[in-house]
């Protein structure tokens, strides 16, 4: 009896073993990455169809993500602006083009890796380490001759902390600023000048301190002062124009020659009073521009020409056409200009001899007048120059259509 027992139960165990294998085995054998092309039994096929559903899902939900990595590398890589995301690890999770540019690190060397490696600088890991600890942070620094502006805002999920970084060129605006604040400190003093002269001389004739006869000397003096104060503000107004707008000038075809003439009959007495000879030379060229900033600038060359020229000189004022371009050339024989002023020359109220300007009533902004009309014209202004010999500036227009 028990032998049959024990003969029964074997057989009870062999069959569910083999039954529990035949229902293992298709199940071992699904391909997960085709889910309904399976065959196998129809317990099995709910299963199956909800694989394939998950499947599918997973696929949507992989290239969506994909889709809008491809989109923020994108945007981000086409930024002109540095971007860097830092892990709470402190290590680059993103950086942009722009970033590795300024940096100067390629990609592969800067994710991934600790912040260090673009910049060690005692200040830039201050600030950083700063932003990390949950505090919005701006700073500036130098890089490849460039001044950049970086800030940096935290990324608080306690108690993990991370940070975004953007960076911005400010090279041009650092330089506008300075610019801009020592263009005010020169026109104080400027102003400055002819006002004081003024009110000294006014004082002592108002107090009846000067003699009768130094009556119209000291009258003289204030006229003097006043037109050469009337005359800078003249030019600081039409500088300003040429630097915010030319939208109430109007652009028309300018005949350079004809311009030339009217600038001359207008400085043909001071001229005369100097002994200094004008001649024109070449025929008309017209260029598309504003008539009345071209005769600023020639006038002021031509002015400049007789001013720092020397007795029984002369200024000759050349047109010329050369392919598709206008060039007008003003040349002297005077006291010339020394090359280490060359760079400088062109700056507002620059003077190679302050004294000089000062006397003969120069502003110190004719040739940024000159430079920033041809600008204005796509034109391009070049100087030649030697001392005791003369100057020659040109200027290149590109010629009327």
């Amino acid at each position: 009896m028990i032998l049959l027992m024990a003969l029964l139960t074997f057989i009870t165990l062999y069959v569910s073993s083999k039954q529990t294998n035949n229902l293992i085995a298709p199940i071992n054998s699904l391909n997960l990455d085709n889910p309904l092309a399976n065959e196998t039994y129809d317990d099995l096929s709910p299963l199956l169809i909800r694989l394939d559903q998950q499947k599918r899902d997973n696929q949507q939900q992989l290239q969506l993500i994909n889709e809008q990595h491809r989109e923020f590398d994108s945007i981000t890589n086409n930024m002109q602006e540095g971007l860097i995301i830092l892990g709470s690890n402190k290590s680059i999770l993103s950086i942009n083009q722009s970033a590795c540019q300024i940096f100067n690190i390629h990609y592969e060397n800067a994710i991934n890796k600790n912040y260090l490696v673009l910049n060690r600088h005692e200040e830039f890991v201050k600030t950083i380490e700063d932003a990390l600890n949950g505090n919005v942070r701006e700073t500036s620094f130098n890089a490849n001759g460039r001044l950049y502006q970086l800030i940096i805002n935290p990324v608080t999920n306690n108690p993990e902390r991370a940070a975004v970084l953007m960076l911005m060129d400010i090279t041009e605006q650092h330089e506008r600023e300075n610019l801009r604040k020592e263009f005010s400190a020169n026109v104080s003093h400027e102003l400055k000048t002819p006002l004081t002269s003024i009110i000294g001389y006014a004082e002592i004739i108002e107090n009846g301190i000067a003699k009768k006869d130094d009556i119209p000397k000291f009258a003289g003096q204030i006229n003097s002062e006043a037109k050469q104060l009337l005359n800078l503000i003249n030019d600081i107004i039409l500088l300003s124009h040429l630097d915010e707008s030319t939208a109430a000038l109007h652009q028309e075809k300018a005949d350079l020659r004809k311009i030339t003439e009217d600038v001359v009959r207008s400085l043909q007495h001071k001229a005369d009073q100097e002994d200094i000879k004008l001649l024109i030379k070449g025929e008309s060229l017209s260029i598309n521009g504003f008539t009345s900033i071209l005769y600023e600038m020639i006038y002021n060359l031509v002015d400049n020409a007789i001013k720092y020229n020397k007795p029984h000189g002369q200024v000759v004022i050349q047109l010329e056409q050369h392919e598709n371009q206008a060039i007008i050339e003003v040349r002297d024989n005077g006291i010339g200009i020394a090359k280490e002023h060359f760079n400088r020359i062109f700056e507002r109220f620059y003077r190679v001899d302050k004294s000089h300007s000062r006397s003969t009533g120069g502003t110190g902004l004719g040739l940024s007048i000159v430079k920033n009309g041809a600008k204005l014209h796509n034109a391009v202004v070049t100087l030649e120059s030697q001392e005791n010999i003369g100057s020659s500036f040109r200027i290149t227009f590109p010629l009327a259509e």
